[in-house]
């Protein structure tokens, strides 16, 4: 009987074994199981640009004036109220005249004394009565007074402000009746047949851009965002912003007849078109918005592919503006032909295994 149990403990004691002994390999062979490689959605970075590159911008007027008097004193007289039409000539603003034609008299008067005194004196000289110091004395208080008239005579005129061009009324900046100061601002003029709009274009594509080239250029008016106006480049600055590094271009176009645009309103500027590339520059490149992401200091960077490995790693990159449906551009720290990931950045780690699906040229 104790033979039998015997026998029976040591076949549960194999059995025993036997299953640990095969759970151990099971985890064996679980830690040394390859890791499964991410799907990666990825794009063949190339150079140029060619197609449509949109920018915000600002519309202002294509002539404008910031109008002051340079004389002070209290307004009488200002007729007209913001968004007005005024014609070139046109009274704008008056200040009271009457202590300015007083000035002009007394002026006049000390003129034509200092005038008359000159004359005697210049017949005295020449009949040798007196010396040709006490002429000159006489001749220089002339021309003080002289100077002095004009002045105030200047100063009577200054006391109407006219419209230097027709145009609109922009802003005004007084009341009437107020005591004004010299230089201190009344209103702005905006002369408005034709219309500018300002955008802020990155300095890798101002680089990349030969003179004689003219690019289609289209307008869009948050005010009529379906309807395209066809506008010319008129000029673009030779310095970079120092905060944003931008070039500030500004494009121009005749007045839209079917909506009314003004200063300060918001547009979109398309510009379709191969930009040509200068022999000492290169194309920028662009890239998905979606393959840009943050690290936790904002810097930008990009996953980018090494295909041998079949593995991603992070790029620090600066970047330039958004381009609408071109991304965005990339103005240091990527190549032409790398490969960059464009979606599902944020589930990326530095050197996972990845595996590629499609993919595009750029």
């Amino acid at each position: 009987m104790k033979i039998m149990m015997t026998r029976e403990l040591a076949a549960v004691a194999l059995i025993v074994l036997a299953t640990m002994g095969l759970t151990g390999c099971g985890g064996e062979e679980q830690a040394e199981a390859a890791p499964v490689a991410r799907p990666v959605s990825t794009v063949v970075v190339g150079q140029g640009f060619a197609g449509r590159l949109t920018f915000p911008g600002t519309v202002q007027a294509a002539e404008r004036a910031e109008m002051s008097f340079r004389v002070a004193g209290p307004l009488v007289g200002f007729p007209v109220n913001e968004g007005d039409q005024v014609s070139r000539g046109q009274l704008l603003a008056r200040i009271d005249p009457r202590d300015y034609r007083i000035a002009v008299t007394e002026a006049k008067a000390a003129f034509d004394q200092a005038n008359s005194d000159a004359d005697r004196y210049q017949r005295l000289y020449e009949r040798e009565a007196i010396p040709l110091a006490e002429l000159e004395v006489r001749l220089s208080r002339r021309d003080v007074a002289q100077a002095r008239y004009e002045q105030a005579r200047a100063d009577l005129r200054d006391t109407e402000l006219r419209a230097p061009f027709a145009g609109q009324i922009g802003r005004t900046y007084v009341e009437n009746f107020e005591d004004v100061r010299a230089r201190e601002l009344v209103l702005s003029l905006h002369q408005m047949d034709n219309i500018e709009v300002v955008i802020n274009v990155p300095e890798a594509i101002m680089a990349s851009v030969r003179q004689g080239r003219a690019p289609s250029i289209a307008v869009l008016f948050d005010v009529a965002p379906e309807q395209p106006y066809t506008a010319r480049i008129k000029e673009f600055a030779v310095s970079a912003d120092p905060q944003t590094q931008t070039f500030a271009v500004t494009v121009t176009l005749p007045q839209p007849q079917d909506i009314n645009v003004l200063p300060g309103m918001t547009a979109t500027v398309g510009v379709t078109g191969t930009l040509d590339v200068d022999a000492a520059g290169s194309e920028p490149l662009t890239v998905p918005a979606a393959a840009v992401f943050s690290d936790e200091e904002g810097a930008s960077n990009l996953w980018v592919v090494d295909e041998a490995a079949e593995t991603v790693h992070r790029r620090p990159v600066r970047v330039g503006s958004v381009t609408g449906t071109e991304g965005i551009v990339v103005l240091e720290g990527l190549e032409p032909g790398e490969r960059v990931v464009t979606a599902g950045v944020q589930f990326l780690r530095e050197g996972q295994q990845i595996r590629l699906v499609g993919g595009m040229e750029r």
